[in-house]
């Protein structure tokens, strides 16, 4: 979906070592409503936030942030703590008391946005809610046009809270959806990879199209338990949203919860397990020079002097011929393996549209039992 619309009273800023939208702050203390949408807020910085504690008590305040932060490719401990930290980090600092009398603090995983606006000015670009987007080069436009302001107001700001969590929510609701968007984002990126290795892209006249590879080895069996160590993990998380979705509150309700789709996981897991077990094994164990140096030592006695160069392109055709080979043999596990990764994307972003579907406002977590 696409929301638009014209504008007719806009300039464009461009800013370094300040804040693109520092108009928009100095407003704040004639405002009556102020809105901001940010991918991230300063993890110790406080000027911009005692700003908003400078309006008016009668303000009305809505912040809505993503809680970024980088990952592993794996749920591993030390990440899951991480994560959890930044968490309860920006609901620290993003509390509604500690802001203003009438704020409101929504969280939106899949945001990327940013827009500082008040009633009477609004700043849309790439600058963030934080004090160092003044260390950046930053851009955007600045507009009075009224007409566009309410379109932010009653069109935009309602269309992101829509698929943001509220403040209260659960610091452990919160990981399990931000763990959940980040299972999609790693299978995504996981397909990517292993196409990019059973797939070249190649340009003839323009013409972008993938062949499938049999001449470049950049499969390893390291990649390979690393997938199968993912997948794991992801059964992991799985089970642990299945605990939400097996509370009694939602079994009452008629929810059902996610024994299916674990069942389901499992067997593509399996499945997977399999395919790396067969061709595709043989395909990461290709040892190109090996297979070199071995025909070199099995003709040690002629390939010498200005017979080596002849002995060594042979064995080089040798060892190319094998991976062909190689390749052509795991090329069905291969299409499969890639299928089975899609599908472990999908099943992601269902178990997302479930997991945003309940009624989460009902329930209370212990956390002192993590």
């Amino acid at each position: 979906m696409i929301k638009s619309t014209r504008i007719e009273n806009a300039k464009f800023v461009m800013s370094k070592d300040e804040l693109t939208y520092a108009e928009v702050i100095e407003d704040f203390k004639n405002a009556s409503e102020i809105h901001i949408l940010t991918y991230n807020i300063s993890r110790d910085k406080s000027n911009l936030l005692e700003e908003l504690k400078k309006c008016d008590e009668d303000t009305e305040i809505c912040i809505v942030s993503n809680i970024p932060g980088r990952w592993e490719k794996c749920f591993g401990e030390w990440y899951k703590n991480k994560a959890r930290k930044n968490i309860l980090l920006y609901k620290s600092r993003l509390s509604p008391e500690k802001i203003a009398e009438k704020a409101e603090v929504y969280f939106c995983f899949s945001n990327h946005a940013k827009i500082v606006m008040t009633n009477n000015i609004a700043y849309i670009g790439s600058s963030n809610f934080s004090e160092e987007s003044a260390d950046n080069f930053e851009s955007g436009f600045i507009s009075k046009d009224a007409d566009f302001i309410e379109f932010l107001e009653e069109e935009i700001f309602p269309w992101i809270i829509e698929s943001s969590s509220e403040y209260k929510t659960d610091e452990e609701i919160l990981f399990l959806e931000l763990a959940i968007r980040k299972s999609i984002a790693m299978f995504e990126e996981m397909y990517e990879e292993y196409l990019q290795t059973f797939y070249l892209l190649s340009d003839h006249r323009g013409i972008e199209r993938w062949y499938y590879n049999t001449t470049d080895a950049t499969l390893s069996i390291k990649e390979m338990e690393k997938t199968e160590e993912i997948c794991y993990q992801y059964v992991d998380l799985l089970k642990n949203v299945n605990k939400i979705f097996n509370m009694r509150v939602f079994s009452k309700e008629g929810i059902n919860n996610l024994d299916d789709v674990i069942e389901k996981v499992e067997n593509i897991i399996a499945n997977i397990k399999n395919l790396f077990c067969g061709n595709i094994e043989e395909l990461a164990k290709y040892d190109g020079q090996g297979i070199v140096d071995e025909y070199i030592n099995q003709h040690y006695a002629d390939a010498y002097d200005e017979n080596l160069e002849y002995y060594i392109e042979h064995a080089i055709d040798i060892a190319n011929e094998a991976f062909a080979e190689l390749a052509e043999d795991a090329k069905d596990e291969a299409d499969n393996l890639l299928e089975e990764i899609k599908n472990l994307g999908e099943i992601s972003k269902t178990v997302l549209m479930l997991f945003k579907r309940l009624p989460l406002e009902k329930i209370k977590i212990d956390n002192t039992k993590k």
